[in-house]
């Protein structure tokens, strides 16, 4: 009975036992679920994507991020942004698309769209604002002897 129990045991232990490299992917992969964005970027994003994508492949199947869990990641990244525009509009994107929980292909792509759109549509709110502010500026020294000098 006892010779019975050390070789049931020695079966449960050896499928529990994981490798040195399986341990490194566990470990590394959690320390890449802990990173966050730290402003809207879409090559941020990417990085971010690709690495924990890249380990996560290397994962057995019992080891790996469901599809599940690595939609609620990526959007996760989204949220902690903290920015209500840029979640509303990716909670709108995913709507409109019908994305489905767990597509992580379509999920991906509705976070490119909205980041994309987002970073352009900052860019030309900061380019108007510059524009707007080097038509509003001062004449010169030399020039306020014949004109009125007039700030916006």
């Amino acid at each position: 009975m006892l010779r019975l129990l050390i070789v049931d045991s020695k079966a449960v232990i050896n499928k529990f036992q994981q490798s040195p490299h399986t341990l490194q992917l566990k470990a590394q992969l959690h320390q890449l679920q802990k990173v966050t964005l730290s402003h809207p970027s879409q090559l941020e994003f990417d990085e971010i994507r690709d690495s924990i994508e890249e380990v996560n492949d290397q994962l057995d199947s019992d080891d790996k991020m469901t599809s599940n869990q690595l939609c609620d990641h990526f959007i996760g990244l989204v949220t902690g942004l903290n920015s209500s525009p840029l979640w509303l509009a990716l909670q709108m994107e995913l709507r409109v698309e019908s994305v489905t929980y767990g597509d992580v292909v379509k999920t991906v792509a509705c976070i490119t769209r909205v980041l994309t759109n987002f970073i352009a549509h900052e860019k030309s709110i900061a380019d108007q604002a510059a524009a707007s502010k080097g038509a509003g500026r001062a004449l010169s020294v030399t020039e306020t002897k014949t004109a009125t000098i007039m700030v916006i």
